[in-house]
Formats: C-alpha cells, sequence, structure tokens
C-alpha cells in the first residue's frame, strides 16, 4: 500500500496516469474497444512560411511523431518517463533536494530523448504506401485493349495485383489494340490519362 501511495504522489504522480492512460488505451484495443490509429495523426510539412507553427512541427518530426503512429510513440515515452522518475525517486541523494516539478520536467525531457532513439528504427515502418499512384504510372507502359483515339480508348497496365484498366486517349491519331504504349500525361478534370506509341518515345 505504501509502494503504491509513492508511485502516484509527488513527481510519481504524472508518469503513473500517463502509463496508466496508455495500458488502458491498450487494454481497450486488445478487447476490440479501440482501433489501434484512433489517435494517430500526420504531420505534413510542405514549404511553409517559416512561421511558429511550422518550426514547431518540425520540432515534433525531429521526435519522430508523426512518422510513428502517436500510441506506439506514447507508450515508449509513459514508460521511459515513468522508469526515469522512479529512479530519481528511489535515489534522495539525486532527487531530495530538487523540487518535484523539477524533477518531472527533467525526466520528461530525457523521456523525450530516449523516445526519439527508441523510435529511430521505426520511422516510416507503418506508412501505408498507396499503390499505383499517378507519379508511378507516368513513364509506365501499358497495352492498348480498344482503339484509342482523341476521343476514346482504354488500356491495360500490368502490377503486382490486378492489371489496372485505364480510359486512355491520344494527343493525336489512333493507336490499335495491342499496341504497347506509354503513359505520357493525365488530365486532372477528365481523370484521363494520355498515352503515346512507346516506339516514338525512345
Amino acid at each position: 500500500m505504501e509502494t503504491l501511495q509513492t508511485y502516484f504522489s509527488g513527481p510519481m504522480l504524472v508518469p503513473s496516469v500517463l502509463l496508466g492512460l496508455v495500458c488502458l488505451y491498450w487494454l481497450f484495443v486488445i478487447l476490440g474497444a479501440f482501433d489501434i490509429e484512433l489517435f494517430d495523426f500526420d504531420i505534413d510539412i510542405g514549404a511553409g512560411d517559416g512561421s511558429v507553427f511550422d518550426l514547431g512541427l518540425v520540432s515534433l518530426k525531429f521526435i519522430n511523431l508523426g512518422d510513428v503512429p502517436l500510441m506506439i510513440w506514447s507508450s515508449v515515452f509513459s514508460f521511459a518517463f515513468w522508469i526515469l522518475t522512479a529512479l530519481v525517486v528511489e535515489r534522495p541523494d539525486v532527487g531530495g533536494n530538487l523540487h518535484p516539478w523539477m524533477i518531472v520536467t527533467g525526466c520528461g525531457f530525457l523521456a523525450v530523448l530516449v523516445t526519439k532513439i527508441v523510435t529511430n528504427p521505426l520511422r516510416g515502418k507503418f506508412d501505408i504506401k498507396e499503390p499505383n499512384t499517378l507519379k508511378e504510372l507516368l513513364g509506365r507502359e501499358c497495352t492498348i485493349t480498344v482503339d484509342s483515339t482523341e476521343k476514346y480508348g482504354q488500356a491495360i497496365v500490368p502490377s503486382d495485383g490486378a492489371p489496372l484498366l485505364l480510359n486512355v486517349r491520344t494527343h493525336e491519331g489512333t493507336l490499335t489494340k495491342g499496341t504497347t504504349v506509354r503513359i505520357v500525361d493525365f488530365d486532372q478534370e477528365t481523370h484521363l490519362y494520355y498515352v503515346s506509341n512507346s516506339d516514338r518515345e525512345e
């Protein structure tokens, strides 16, 4: 009972509550009440205007938030935070003369550094790669399945899964069924791909 009181009072209160919430979250995930991606978010840093907000996002990316699922990052952080704080609290010669909030702040900062190091190998491991993006399709070879002109046409693109059937057009002329062509352009408004004879693009 005394040990429990120690871990839920003074400097240990904050890390113990955080660790308890994380454990509760994973319990709900195991029971199927929560989705593992419930609290995930994505940090997109483009060509910003150099504002304080942009600098804040860079800081979050630096500690791997956004590159590693939030709850996995939080789990590592809360565990490191709890362990570091407990080590200080258990050593009166180290933390005996420090204000509780100094211990919490210092251990929290160290826990962030530990979390960054531990989660570095996980960066990008949880990214969901969208297959057959426009960038990947441009320049790909495909085969005409329906004679293609400036007004109609279809082509099939081989892929790792099922072949892709695309609505295609030519900029000029007609490409007959069976012709191997290359995707050279895409119209965002009509969602049509433009193709050209591969031999002409060499």
